[in-house]
């Protein structure tokens, strides 16, 4: 462990300094504080070990600048004031321990193992945090296709920069989960995540809900408000579908994100906005830049890092994964058991377009799984467009219920005769497949086959 020793005593620091390099430690010794907060910016040591009375900087404030510094570098004062008001001052401050002199060889030594043992467990503590970090990402980005890895790889290496960054993908893909995690893992995360709707705000609701108001600015304006430019205070400004910001409107955007200032509606004082910028766009922007749209300055001010996002049906590799997620969060603790993915509806599933995208999975998955009441997910109970139009029950009777009397018992045989008629066809006639797509025994469904008439209900396809 590397060790700077700060004593202005010449023989204990010599005494202190082959006590530790014997014991094993790479030790450093100097003889003022001021010597000692040059070194510790220059090459932070693991362990200070400082005197609380030296000439040009006392041990305390040593200790008050290193944390500031260095908050994980340990710290041990040493004093000769032995009360408990000064172990309590020091220990307050942030030191890791305090050792009174005068103090034997062997005090000294298990004082430093102690530090050495809670340096380990805190760094170990770090790795597995990292670690946990890894499986524990927004769970709608869950999937092992290159273009997520490379994706979280971007995403590594952008969100510790204090860059603005673009995200472009379809909607219902992510952006502001992705934005979020690009928030969460950069030195902001402490600070607040704001994030704005473009799309659902005209021009006047939008500056206002960016610039925020003086009081009187407008009819209703009752009093001031601060608007999100301001109230990231430090955080992460997240700007959804800003391809739908007015013109007139960019041009007061550009100028706050060049200057990191924002004049209030109703005001003419500029008021220091300090935030980092991620925004998404579900369009080209550079198209629309061509098309007279958009502004090329903002779009260039914007385009600091890019990130695209694919879209689901670039990666169906990962809509298994994330369909089986989404059934276990919409189970949550209502069900002790979670319906398994029928191979028919797998392949209906890795089949289908998603021009919903992920927002549009995570529905169908709610939504099958309210209707399914057995041990696995049929076809029947996805959503209609899934199933290409082909749900057993379309046009079935009594969809469409007149005003007059119904036949319940003929409906029900009706309906029933339907539901196993396309069990069979999506089974190529294979009973035992097509009992398992309607949740029932094999021998169950022989016998309403047979009950029904139905072709080749007597044999096994």
């Amino acid at each position: 462990m590397r060790i700077l020793v700060a004593e202005d005593e010449a023989l204990l620091a010599m005494a202190l300094h082959d006590d530790l390099v014997e014991a094993g430690h790479e030790v450093e010794v100097v003889g003022n504080g001021l010597a000692a907060w040059d070194l510790i910016q220059r090459t932070p040591p693991m362990l200070v070990l400082s005197d609380v009375r030296m000439p040009g900087l006392d041990g305390m404030s040593l200790l008050q600048r290193a944390r500031q510094a260095q908050p994980g570098m340990a710290f041990i004062l040493m004093t000769t004031f032995g009360s408990v008001k000064d172990a309590v001052t020091a220990l307050q401050a942030g030191a890791t321990d305090y050792l009174v002199k005068p103090f034997e060889r062997e005090e000294l030594l298990e004082r430093v193992r102690r530090v050495s043992e809670l340096l380990d467990l805190r760094r170990e503590k770090a790795e597995l945090e990292q670690r946990l970090e890894q499986f524990t990402r927004p769970s709608l980005f869950l999937g092992a296709t290159l273009a997520m890895r490379e994706l979280w790889a971007i995403v590594d290496r952008v969100a510790p920069m204090d860059v603005d960054v673009l995200i472009q993908g379809e909607t219902g893909t992510g952006k502001e989960v992705l934005a979020r995690a690009i928030h969460a893992a950069s030195p902001r995360a402490s600070r607040p995540f704001m994030p704005v709707s473009c799309a659902i705000l005209s021009g006047s609701l939008l500056e206002n809900e960016l610039f925020g108001h003086e009081k009187g600015a407008f009819t209703g304006a009752d009093k001031a408000a601060m608007g999100r430019f301001e109230a990231a205070a430090g955080g992460t400004l997240f700007l959804d579908d800003v391809d739908d910001i007015p013109l007139e409107t960019q041009a007061k955007l550009l100028r706050v994100l060049q200057e990191r200032r924002v004049e209030r509606l109703g005001s003419v004082q500029a008021r220091p906005a300090e935030f980092r910028l991620v925004s998404a766009t579900k369009k080209d922007l550079a198209q629309l830049v061509s098309e007279g749209q958009f502004r090329q300055d903002l779009y260039y001010r914007l385009h600091v890092i890019h990130v695209d996002l694919p879209p689901l049906r670039h990666r169906r590799e990962d809509i298994l994964p994330m369909a089986h997620f989404f059934l276990r969060k919409a189970a949550g603790a209502m069900r002790d058991s979670i319906p398994d993915l029928h191979r028919d509806t797998c392949d209906l599933l890795r089949s289908h377009d998603w021009p919903g995208n992920i927002r549009e999975l995570e529905h169908a998955m709610q939504a099958a799984l309210a209707l399914c009441a057995g041990p696995e997910i049929l076809p029947s109970h996805l959503p209609k467009a899934l199933a290409g139009g082909s749900s057993p029950l379309e046009n079935a009777p009594g969809q469409e219920l007149c005003a007059g009397r119904v036949q319940l018992d003929e409906m029900l045989a009706q309906t029933e005769q339907r539901l196993l008629t396309w069990a069979l066809e999506k089974a190529k006639g294979n009973q035992s497949e097509a009992a398992a797509l309607l949740g029932i025994p094999r021998s169950t469904f022989q016998y309403r086959a047979r009950r029904l008439g139905l072709p080749g209900a007597g044999k096994e396809a």
